[in-house]
């Protein structure tokens, strides 16, 4: 009697998957939903590669994986990050293949970039 709306399901494809180590006692894992106008997908996919490979990188990281939206909303990608701790998590948004690839995504949004945090709750 509550629900106003439907259910929003996003059904994904595996884009690109790093692999994944058992996330520590202090990891932050970030959901971050991606909306590339869709004249801008092929220009996401040169700077998506670049970010991965820089971010798979760094130290801290415990996973990296992007899924993309099934058909026909396949301008739409989760990135999924998960960093042993804050401090890891912190460097990495200061690190400047984080700062490019926010920078040159910007320009292509559809809709606002959303970035949540989650932390493991005991």
């Amino acid at each position: 009697p509550l629900q106003l709306a439907p259910l929003d399901v996003r059904v994904h494809t595996a884009y690109s998957l790093g692999s994944a180590a058992a996330l520590g006692p202090h990891a932050i894992t970030l959901l971050v939903h991606v909306d590339v106008l869709p004249p801008f997908v092929a220009d996401y996919d040169q700077i998506l590669k670049r970010y991965t490979e820089g971010t798979r990188t760094e130290s801290g990281l415990q996973r990296l994986d992007i899924l993309q939206t099934l058909p026909p909303h396949t301008n739409h990608f989760t990135v999924v990050e998960s960093w042993l701790d804050a401090v890891a998590f912190q460097a990495h948004q200061k690190a400047g293949t984080a700062q490019a690839y926010r920078e040159a995504l910007t320009p292509m949004l559809g809709a606002l970039y959303d970035e949540r945090a989650y932390r493991k709750l005991d």
